[in-house]
């Protein structure tokens, strides 16, 4: 066996980056964060997001009602916003399962977060979203996902599923 031949079947490395996305559960994408390495974590990265101005007036106009849901990477979110309602997925500890009352909760749960998941996929139709790019910035993948994004809003604003969003539009 040749000496480089494990080094000959590796992949090239490739870096990641990742943005996180604001949603409303019609499917309305509100806001993209700004790209951060593939290594950050979310709540991490959650920490540094700066909300844009029509997000601000957004959360502003809904002062106590915001109810926003989580996935369990965010687990000290509602410590950093007390006012807001946040929902997070309940986990299982050893030796201690789920009860029946929690494992509904978590259906109800789920069943609002996979709208945010189907609105991902809807930006990762543009294919340069959903594929590895390689020596991209992160302003460069930034701008194709917010690029990717208004694709996606003004599809689902034009579309017959949505009436109630066509007022956007006016």
């Amino acid at each position: 066996m040749p000496k480089n031949s494990a080094r000959a079947t590796q992949e090239k490395k490739l870096h990641t980056n990742k943005v996180q996305v604001s949603a409303t559960p019609t499917g309305l994408i509100l806001d993209i964060s700004r790209s951060n390495g593939g290594s950050v974590h979310d709540f991490h990265q959650w920490k540094g997001f700066r909300p844009n101005d029509g997000m601000k007036r957004i959360l502003r106009l809904m002062g106590n009602r915001v109810i926003a849901y989580f996935d369990s990477a965010y687990q000290g979110i509602a410590k950093r916003h007390p006012r807001w309602e946040v929902r997070l997925q309940q986990k299982a500890f050893r030796n201690k399962p789920l009860t029946e009352a929690q494992k509904t909760t978590n259906r109800v749960r789920s069943k609002v977060r996979i709208a945010i998941e189907h609105t991902i996929r809807r930006i990762k139709i543009a294919r340069s979203c959903a594929e590895r790019q390689r020596k991209t910035t992160k302003e460069k993948h930034q701008r194709r996902w917010r690029i990717a994004a208004g694709i996606a809003n003004l599809r689902l604003i034009h579309s017959s599923a949505n009436p109630e969003l066509k007022i956007l539009w006016r």
